[in-house]
């Protein structure tokens, strides 16, 4: 699935592809895309909540595939369990109905490895003019290095001194 904010990524392109999410901004979080107030526009900013990651019986190896071309290859990264945060934001005079946050959850349900999705009270933002709804959603994952990753043989190894001077 690649590194943290890759995942990230994949969600936001997931959300701001579908139907369901037509005329909604859906954002990455700290995109640069800064949220103008008032809001005026339905807002999805997805944003990295929390990352743990869970000790594997190999350390970091995956294992391996092998491709069409009669090659082998590994895959090394760590397993994750990652919550996604999607602040929600609509402006007052849109209020939040049942079918946007449904919608939200329909999208991440089918996503491999989502345990558990949860919501906030709705709280008013009155500097923003806007409603802002905050969504959980826990997903276990496998962060594969991706191919610009080095391989074992490029990574240079050095030995720290331990020994202290004075015997």
């Amino acid at each position: 699935m690649g590194g943290i904010s890759g995942v990230r990524e994949q969600i936001v392109e997931l959300l701001g592809g579908d139907i369901r999410f037509d005329g909604v901004r859906v954002i990455s979080e700290y995109s640069g895309s800064m949220r103008s107030l008032p809001v005026r526009q339905s807002t999805i900013a997805v944003g990295i909540e929390r990352v743990e990651f869970i000790p594997a019986a190999l350390g970091g190896y995956l294992g391996e595939a092998s491709g069409l071309s009669h090659t082998s290859r590994e895959f090394c990264g760590p397993f994750a369990e990652i919550t996604l945060r999607f602040d929600c934001y609509r402006p007052q005079s849109e209020p939040f109905g049942s079918h946007f946050v449904e919608s939200i959850y329909e999208c991440l349900l089918p996503i491999t490895g989502v345990s558990r999705i949860w919501c906030d009270p709705i709280r008013p933002e009155t500097q923003a003019l806007a409603n802002h709804l905050r969504i959980l959603a826990t997903m276990r994952t496998l962060l594969a290095a991706g191919d610009e990753a080095p391989t074992i043989e490029q990574i240079i190894l050095k030995r720290r001194n331990t020994s202290h001077a004075n015997h």
